[in-house]
């Protein structure tokens, strides 16, 4: 995850200020601690109580030898083999960790001493004189330290806790989150500028939040608030799409709706003034009881022709430009007094917190009758896709970057000249910035965006952690934020079979980006128009091209059919004529260094009926190299190690159906390891997920040919959160030689030959058809047997995945 940074706590109307808050009493509290120094141990106790009583929440309390301590001062925790304390520990809210510096113009801050960054400071001086190198190390040190206890009280089984706070006391305070469930360092890295002052403290917006970690930190939980949102959102939408539909076709709804969304977003993030479009909706909507019908149509007509070239509103306010290609046919639908209100209902939803890593799928399911009945199914959560984005791309670009920083501050310590050491400091770390802007990702089956989104999401959150050093060392200068500058939409490629779907995750990417320009301040380094028409997402196949078409005859000339679906007995079968592909080739990939996604889930059995004969006959001429029995999702895997193993790809990573280690799947993976020479650099053999709103398991694997550890993950615990949209996976990676083509690591199994000693002595069973003889465990009670004392008729069943992944208890009916 990230830092908390001022930025992104939300400012608040008065209406939302807290019952609880007094800034007279915040007030008193900052300028009480504002000049604790020295010490911590000194400080630390009486200044949390302080905060706790200027933030109207519980003080910690008294600590019991031996007994459960879910909130306390000096709470015990294993580090290792070590016993350490923590500051102050709330169990399932926070870890709270105190340092204490010393300010430059005190005049102990001139006298020579030795710093301590190993638990708490012993020297009267604490952590060092601010803003110098010392305290710097020790501010580090402390980030560490919180997070490896956060780490420790998760592995002995407690929650892993949302909130890791350090504070600087009377000075600064950090604020670091991770709503993931697994148990590692995950909070993000120890930045200086990452931190509220003190004065901050006392701020409505900031008091709310600090008491929010103290009373309910899950309501912080950014992923699960726009989940939710964005659901209700997609609601309001899909009402809207079924009325329309009625009377305009489905292109032009579509299209029309997409202009509306990307309306009601752009008002609530200020890209148009304030109460803009809500406003003149109301005046629509009065019109049109008062009998003026075609005032709407005309006003958002002139909105939209404005908002496509930029200028001045009848009103005198200034619109920037925004067309790049979304407002360039800016006719709308007439809409009826219900639709108008339905408009407007949907106008009056949050939408700076619309989750754009789900809205693509959403809103691809509202506009499409075919997919909306899945409207209210599953989508993939965030952080699942965040497990695959992390680990294929930006593992490695924080490596660097961590190098990049170390050696920036190396730079300045060991310069002769000071301003000599900032200056080759910040030169290096622009570079990197610089680089940032140029890296490049595909999605090569992009759908309506969410794995985009998230690469571009995190590269942004990578590219301010950079820009905020550079700050430190006084070498940053704001860049305009062109193509090349920094980090930008361009660098984001997509390929998609689905026009709509394809034109929805280029609007997803946009929303994506203008939602962070605009949380960061930077909206006024973007230039016009606001939305560039890219090209970056291409509506197409994305393995293989074709010069043309044809019929397959047969040896009579006589066209051949076949049927497809599946239909009522009764009905006869639908039959569709077969073609043929004519000059097959596979198909070009965009130049990129990762390539991440989620090719679509289909079985070798189905691929006939789905794809045809035709398309199947295809992509086995232009990729020879795949089993003809391999599930659809093979056929990226090679190609995208093919351009592993080539030099144009770095990595890539791909969430596949979970039989990726059963026989035919697995010989890609093996040609790709064994003779390719990929490495596999992390992989889950066995995740949850989401295909099509249904719940389905699968596989993660990152391959490249660059050296490093590879890294194994397994699920130890699925369940839902409190927030019913989310579903808690927690993972637990560990390091290993290899990952082997199975996903396995250790021995290389597959590799093992049958032992002649075992023939005749064990026999796989009957192979059952249908669930008619099944059972679980709750139907075996429930007909009154004790499972430990089993009638003969009635046994254990057992598959082979129960000895080698989950052991699942079902039981059979045997005669």
């Amino acid at each position: 995850m990230t830092a908390v940074l001022p930025s992104d706590v939300d400012r608040l109307e008065a209406h939302e200020i807290p019952a609880e808050y007094s800034q007279k009493r915040m007030r008193a509290f900052v300028e009480k601690t504002r000049h604790a120094q020295g010490a911590e141990l000194a400080n630390a106790q009486t200044v949390f109580n302080l905060l706790c009583e200027a933030l109207q929440v519980t003080a910690p309390s008294l600590k019991k030898a031996g007994a459960d301590n879910p909130y306390c001062f000096e709470a015990d925790v294993l580090d290792g083999k070590a016993a350490r304390r923590m500051d102050v520990y709330k169990r399932g809210h926070f870890i709270f960790e105190s340092k204490q510096g010393i300010a430059p113009w005190d005049p102990a801050a001139k006298e020579g001493f030795q710093t301590s960054t190993k638990g708490h400071s012993k020297n009267p001086k604490g952590a060092g004189v601010r803003d110098t190198s010392a305290w710097r190390d020790a501010m580090s040190s402390g980030r560490v330290q919180v997070g490896r206890y956060a780490v420790a009280v998760t592995k002995r089984g407690d929650p892993k806790p949302p909130f890791i706070v350090l504070a600087d006391l009377g000075y600064r305070l950090w604020i670091w989150s991770s709503f993931s469930p697994d148990a590692a360092d995950d909070y993000g890295d120890f930045e200086e500028l990452a931190a509220f002052t003190w004065d901050q403290l006392a701020e409505p917006h900031v008091f709310r939040y600090l008491r929010t970690i103290f009373t309910e930190p899950q309501a912080l939980d950014e992923d699960a608030l726009g989940q939710r949102i964005t659901a209700e959102i997609a609601d309001l939408v899909s009402t809207l799409a079924v009325t329309l539909e009625k009377r305009a076709k489905g292109d032009a709804v579509g299209d029309f709706l997409m202009k509306c969304v990307f309306t009601m977003f752009a008002e609530d993030v200020g890209l148009l003034p304030k109460g803009l479009f809500s406003q003149r909706l109301d005046k629509w909507i009065a019109d049109k009881k008062s009998g003026k019908p075609d005032t709407f149509v005309r006003g958002l007509r002139a909105l939209w022709a404005k908002m496509d070239a930029g200028g001045d509103l009848d009103s005198g306010e200034r619109l920037r430009q925004f067309n790049g290609y979304l407002f360039k046919q800016h006719e709308p639908i007439d809409l009826t007094l219900p639709e108008l209100e339905a408009l407007k209902l949907a106008a009056e939803a949050n939408w700076r917190k619309v989750s754009p890593a789900i809205f693509g799928t959403l809103l691809e399911r509202a506009l499409t009758p075919a997919e909306r009945h899945r409207l209210g199914a599953h989508y993939t959560p965030e952080p699942y896709i965040r497990r695959l984005v992390d680990r294929t791309m930006m593992a490695p670009l924080r490596q660097e970057w961590t190098l990049v920083r170390a050696e920036m501050e190396l730079l300045q310590r060991t310069a002769k000249k000071p301003s000599e050491g900032k200056k080759k400091a910040a030169s290096l770390g622009a570079a990197y910035r610089k680089k940032l802007a140029t890296v490049r990702v595909l999605d090569p089956a992009c759908g309506s965006g969410n794995f985009l989104y998230v690469a571009l999401k995190e590269l942004k959150r990578l590219e301010g952690e950079v820009e905020r050093a550079l700050v430190v060392v006084g070498g940053y200068q704001a860049p305009m934020d062109f193509q090349g500058e920094s980090v930008h939409p361009v660098q984001f490629h997509g390929i998609e079979v689905k026009p709509w779907a394809a034109k929805i995750a280029e609007l997803v990417l946009w929303i994506g980006y203008l939602q962070w320009q605009t949380s960061a301040g930077r909206l006024g380094r973007m230039p016009d128009p606001l939305i560039q028409d890219l090209h970056h997402i291409e509506a197409r196949d994305a393995l293989v091209t074709w010069k043309k078409k044809e019929p397959l005859l047969d040896e009579s000339g006589v066209q051949v059919m076949r049927a497809v679906g599946v239909t009522d007995k009764k009905a006869e079968r639908k039959m569709v004529p077969v073609e043929r592909y004519v000059g097959v080739k596979q198909a070009a990939w965009p130049e990129v260094e990762y390539v991440v996604g989620n090719p679509p889930f289909l079985g070798n059995k189905r691929l006939m009926d789905v794809l045809g004969p035709g398309y199947i006959e295809a992509i086995k001429e232009a990729y020879p190299g795949v089993p003809g029995t391999a599930d659809f999702v093979m056929w990226w895997w090679w190609r995208a190690a093919e351009l592993v193993a080539t030099g144009k790809v770095k990595a890539f990573g791909f969430v596949t159906t979970n039989s990726i280690t059963q026989t035919f799947n697995r010989a890609v993976v093996t040609e790709a390891v064994d003779e390719k020479k990929l490495r596999l650099g992390y992989a889950i053999a066995d995740h949850p997920w989401y295909d099509e709103g249904a719940a389905v398991r699968i596989a993660m694997t990152m391959a490249t040919k660059e050296a490093g550890a590879s890294v194994k993950g397994t699920v130890v615990d699925e369940r839902k959160t409190k927030a019913a949209e989310l579903e808690a996976v927690r993972v637990e990676e560990r390091e290993v030689v290899a990952v082997h083509p199975d996903l396995s690591s250790g021995a290389r199994v597959t590799e093992a030959v049958a032992l002649r000693a075992n023939e005749g002595l064990c026999f796989q069973g009957m192979n059952l058809v249908g669930e008619g003889f099944r059972l679980s465990r709750e139907e075996v009670v429930a007909y009154g047997y004790d499972p430990a004392a089993l009638p003969t008729v009635l046994r254990l069943y057992l598959i082979g995945r129960d000895l080698v992944r989950r052991f699942e208890e079902r039981y059979v009916i045997d005669f």
